[in-house]
């Protein structure tokens, strides 16, 4: 078991809040806060509009300093990630292994996402976060979060329009600096 704690974390609807209008919400966070980007990947030529909150990218990189926790990239941009974390202003990560997402189509049976976050669960026991949108997704079963709940992992699912939010960000703190009472809230 690592001492440290690991934070699988995804990009878009976590850190690139997707709002439909593409206008951020105030009251996720202050206007004028925002890094408002485009990256591209090799699977398109047409850049990905970004939408990052300035606090959520400080915080983040706020843990990497403070090394509250490993953080890995657990996205569909798996090992362009790094391109979307330079665009916003985030520290480089490790990307988290996750062999299940070559082939991987959308509609598929199973969640590419899921048997990576296992193996991480399995190796940091009582020391994960995992922050992704879909946290709750269709493929992942009530058992499957329980799982994850009672290896005292935190898993969080903020609302893709929004993204990180102050209170995800609150629950995350507590949880890495061990004010456990504070992560259930």
């Amino acid at each position: 078991m690592s001492s440290t704690a690991v934070w699988l974390l995804d990009i878009d609807g976590v850190i690139n809040a997707c709002p439909r209008n593409r206008s951020p919400f105030p009251s996720a966070w202050p206007q004028g806060h925002w890094i408002d980007t485009k990256v591209t990947n090799r699977h398109s030529d047409t850049p990905w509009p970004i939408l990052a909150a300035e606090d959520v990218v400080a915080f983040i990189n706020r843990v990497d300093d403070e090394g509250l926790a490993t953080i890995l990239w657990h996205s569909t941009w798996s090992d362009e990630s790094n391109k979307v974390g330079e665009a916003v202003g985030l520290h480089p990560f490790g990307v988290l292994p996750a062999p299940e997402h070559e082939g991987w189509t959308k509609g598929a049976r199973g969640w590419w996402k899921l048997p990576g976050a296992q193996r991480a669960l399995r190796d940091n026991i009582g020391h994960l976060v995992w922050t992704d949108d879909d946290a709750c997704h269709p493929d992942m079963s009530k058992d499957e979060r329980r799982l994850f709940r009672d290896a005292g992992a935190l898993l969080v699912a903020p609302n893709p329009t929004q993204g990180l939010v102050q209170a995800n960000l609150d629950r995350i703190w507590h949880y890495l600096t061990g004010n456990q009472e504070e992560v259930a809230a």
